[in-house]
C-alpha cells in the first residue's frame, strides 16, 4: 500500500498534549473536549447540538453527554443554560493540569543539558549491553520473549536504564532490591511498555522515576520497576501515573 504523509493533508480537532497525558479523563471525553474547541468563536463559547457533535465524534448522543459531564465533573467545561428552547454553551475553564504541564515542560527544556552529561543512562542514548546473536530474540537469545517489534538497540537501552536504576536503588534500599539478570529484563519490559504501548515521553518518565528514587514516600516503593505500568484496585490508576500525579503536584508547588 501507498505511503502518505499526513502532516497538514487533513482538517483536525486540537487534541493538546496536556490533556492527552491526563489518565484521569477517558478517551472519549478526550475526542469530545478536542472536536468542541473547534466549535469554539473568539468569545470562546462553543454550542453545537449533541446531535451534531455526536455525528463529528462518531460517538451516540448518550456517550456524548457523558463526556460532556465528565468534563464538567473534572471542571475542564463550564455549561452554561440560556433558557428554554436554547442549547447550552459550554466555555473552556483554565486547569491546573495546564499549570502542571508547562511547568514540567519548563523544567525538562532547562535541564536537557544537564541530562546529557546525566550519571544516569539516556532511555535513548546507546547501552554498553552487547546483543550480537543472529537472532537475540531466539531461544537463549537476550531478548527472548520480548516485542520483536522494538528494535534490538532500543532494548538495550532500556536494558541499560533498568540495570543502573535498580542498581542506584539497592545501594539506598540494600537487600530489599534484587539486580539480576530476571529483574533488568522485567524493568526493560515496563519501560517499553510505558513509552512505546501507554504513549509517555521518555524523558517524562525518566524524570519521574528519579524524582521517586529521592522522594521520601515514593522511595521505599520503588524496589524495582516490575508493575509500575499496572493499574492499582485502590484508584484504578497504576503506581507510575500515581508517582508521577505527585511529582507534577511539586512541579506546580515549586512555581
Amino acid at each position: 500500500m501507498k505511503a502518505i504523509n499526513p502532516y497538514k493533508m487533513f482538517r483536525f480537532s486540537p487534541l493538546h498534549d496536556w490533556l492527552i497525558e491526563r489518565p484521569e479523563v477517558s478517551s472519549s471525553a478526550k475526542i469530545v473536549y478536542a472536536r468542541l474547541a473547534k466549535f469554539s468563536g473568539k468569545n470562546g463559547k462553543a454550542f453545537p447540538k449533541q446531535t451534531t457533535l455526536a455525528k463529528k465524534v462518531g460517538l451516540k448522543e448518550r456517550q456524548v453527554r457523558n463526556c460532556l459531564s465528565e468534563l464538567v465533573e473534572h471542571k475542564l467545561l463550564k455549561a452554561v443554560r440560556q433558557g428554554m428552547g436554547k442549547p447550552n454553551y459550554y466555555l473552556f475553564l483554565h486547569h491546573e493540569w495546564m499549570e502542571i504541564f508547562i511547568a514540567d515542560q519548563e523544567r525538562q527544556d532547562s535541564a536537557d543539558h544537564e541530562w546529557q552529561d546525566s550519571a544516569s543512562p539516556s532511555i535513548y542514548k546507546e547501552s554498553h549491553l552487547n546483543i550480537s546473536t543472529d537472532d537475540p530474540f531466539g531461544p537463549s537469545g537476550k531478548l527472548e520473549g520480548l516485542c520483536r517489534k522494538v528494535p534490538p538497540e532500543q532494548w538495550a537501552k532500556y536494558f541499560a536504564y533498568s540495570e543502573w536504576f535498580l542498581s542506584k536503588q539497592q545501594e539506598t534500599l540494600g537487600k530489599l532490591v534484587t539486580v539480576n539478570q530476571a529483574s533488568i529484563k522485567a524493568g526493560a519490559k515496563v519501560l517499553d511498555n510505558l513509552i512505546r504501548v501507554q504513549g509517555f515521553d521518555g524523558e517524562t518518565v525518566r524524570s519521574t522515576l528519579e524524582w521517586g528514587m529521592k522522594d521520601s514516600f515514593w522511595q521505599d516503593q520503588l524496589r524495582s520497576l516490575g508493575g509500575l505500568d499496572k493499574k492499582s484496585k485502590s484508584n484504578g490508576q497504576s503506581k507510575f501515573c500515581n508517582i508521577l500525579t505527585a511529582y507534577r503536584r511539586t512541579l506546580i508547588n515549586a512555581r
